[in-house]
């Protein structure tokens, strides 16, 4: 929030009560003249009384405090003479995608109104008429003034709509009961699962620390009964104890201890792998990082691989969108899969590379095609900046990371930079089995198709013998047959995997290309991969089925 805004808030909060900003859920302007025209994604809410233009706001107050008012903050880029009324609406549940003219949602008769406009600045409207708890708040602003005038929307950023809602806490004399029913289940050789019944209290709990070994390693909110403590040894028992605690920092007895003993380590090293990942924090569809059924998926997948508990994750390229931007990886990719960043491999995607000119709306896109904000945040770890190839080995598996936005390192031919490293460092590996990962992948059935320019890598990997590759780019599932570079049927071939099911949005594959033996594009998920010595096993694991939906198992030849 800027100082601006600050200020006013702090100044229309009533005395001793809390204040507390709620953005909106959806909001759109509707036009008499165009009366089937959606205009939701738009940056202003336009006002004007001939044609008839008026706007829709949608709030979810969250508060289970005692309400003690409310107030609609807008901000306004030009002067407005009369300004706008505030109108109930019933209607809690339409749409900013589906709303136009013709099937609005009634409203009632007006309870506020802003009076003149400023030139440019904050307005504020007493609507505490309108919100007497938590839940949903509708609301319509209309103006009888024939000057049109805008606000600005949730689209516009810092100066999007609020509704400050204040709130008023009673005096908390009890300190929280004891969790109860606390048990826990390692779900991998260095995974534990916590789960508690909710403590009560004379006023709330504030929420839950979570102590292992009588050392604090973890707080969580007050509606949340569970807790997922990773980074632990193989084989090795824990003792975990809960305790709630209020707002007034008074504390309950600890429950526990329970003992719980992690699995023992497996030999063979789990990779997860998976490509095209986080929204932008301004996305319509990020809704907080839990995105919609649709779009921006990125917490949910994540919440499935750390469930996996692999060794590794390769990641496959545009893991943030739209432009790779480092304050947009820390707030949407960070939340998510950086809580597997500690073992992450990742290669760059083409929205890596992507500029402010390219997505002006962007959070945090460089003016230049640099990817920095991608290798700020993965640091060593993405290699060399200059470059973006790098290579390492995996239990008995040698694995090439590839660069393949060509046109920003040089080319992809064998001759280039990238090429002739590539093909020193397969030679150079006396591994008996090589897996390669890239963003773009060589052969896709869905509407980017084949990438040719990485024919030559291709080339080289076939080879020297190399048994997978792994892309994205392409937002589905796709397993193919082992193909030789003219994508071909060949036992010495390359057994293919495109995954870009990470959350961004889905992409449909209507025609398959030869080769192709799996095609899944209405899931989200991650492609496990168990590199055994001499073999590999797969798994295409969704969010939404307990089951795979792909599986098998292959020999390096």
């Amino acid at each position: 929030m800027t100082a601006l805004a600050l200020a006013a808030s702090a100044a229309s909060s009533p005395s001793g009560a809390a204040a507390e900003i709620v953005r909106p859920v959806a909001d759109t302007f509707v036009v008499e003249t165009k009366p089937s025209t959606k205009m939701g994604t738009k940056t202003v809410l336009k006002l004007d009384a001939k044609p008839i233009t008026r706007s829709y706001l949608r709030f979810s107050v969250p508060s289970s405090a005692s309400i003690a008012g409310a107030t609609l903050r807008v901000y306004s880029p030009s002067a407005s003479a009369t300004g706008f009324s505030v109108h109930p609406v019933a209607d809690t549940t339409w749409t900013e995608a589906a709303v136009s003219y013709s099937n609005a949602p009634a409203f009632g008769a007006p309870i506020a109104s802003s009076g003149p406009l400023p030139a440019a600045g904050w307005t504020s409207v007493d609507v505490s008429a309108l919100v007497s708890g938590p839940g949903p708040v509708s609301l319509a602003l209309t103006t009888s003034t024939r000057t049109a005038f805008d606000l600005h929307s949730r689209e516009a950023g810092v100066t999007a709509p609020q509704l400050e809602v204040a709130t008023e806490t009673p005096t908390d004399l009890e300190p929280p009961s004891v969790p109860g029913g606390l048990s826990g289940a390692a779900t991998g050789s260095t995974r534990v699962q916590l789960s508690w019944n909710a403590s009560t209290d004379d006023v709330g709990v504030a929420g839950y620390d979570v102590f292992r070994d009588g050392q604090l390693v973890g707080t969580v909110g007050g509606g949340v009964l569970a807790f997922t403590d990773t980074g632990l040894e193989p084989d090795h028992t824990y003792a975990y104890g809960v305790e709630a605690f209020d707002d007034a920092g008074r504390r309950s007895s600890r429950a526990g201890p329970v003992s719980v003993t992690t699995q023992q380590a497996s030999s063979d090293p789990v990779v997860v792998a998976v490509g095209d990942v986080a929204c932008d924090p301004l996305d319509t569809a990020f809704n907080g990082g839990l995105g919609t059924d649709l779009r921006c998926r990125h917490a949910a997948t994540s919440d499935l691989a750390l469930s996996l508990d692999p060794t590794d994750v390769l990641a496959l390229g545009d893991l943030q969108y739209a432009c790779g931007g480092y304050d947009a990886f820390l707030q949407s990719y960070e939340p998510s899969w950086g809580r597997l960043k500690a073992i992450t491999h990742p290669v760059p995607g083409n929205h890596e590379y992507g500029t402010t000119t390219q997505f002006p709306k962007g959070t945090g896109c460089s003016p230049v095609a640099d990817a920095a904000g991608y290798y700020a945040y993965f640091g060593p770890a993405a290699g060399n900046p200059a470059q973006g190839w790098y290579s390492f080995d995996l239990g008995e598996w040698h694995v090439v990371a590839l660069n393949s936005n060509c046109g920003k390192v040089g080319g992809c031919s064998l001759s280039s930079p990238q090429g002739v490293w590539l093909q020193s460092d397969l030679a150079a590996s006396d591994a008996a089995c090589t897996l390669a990962f890239m963003h773009h992948p060589r052969f896709s059935s869905g509407p980017h198709g084949n990438i040719a320019s990485l024919d030559k890598f291709w080339q080289a990997l076939y080879a020297e013998g190399a048994e997978i590759a792994l892309g994205g780019h392409d937002h589905l599932y796709e397993r193919f047959a082992r193909l030789n570079p003219l994508q071909q049927p060949d036992a010495a071939g390359l057994r293919s995997f495109v995954v870009g099911t990470g959350g961004k949005q889905q992409y449909l594959a209507p025609t398959a290309q030869p080769g192709s033996e799996v095609r899944i594009d209405d899931r989200y998920g991650v492609l496990e991969l168990t590199l055994s010595e001499g073999s590999y096993s797969w798994r295409f694991m969704s969010i939404s089925d307990q089951a795979p939906l792909d599986a098998g198992t292959d020999t390096c030849h």
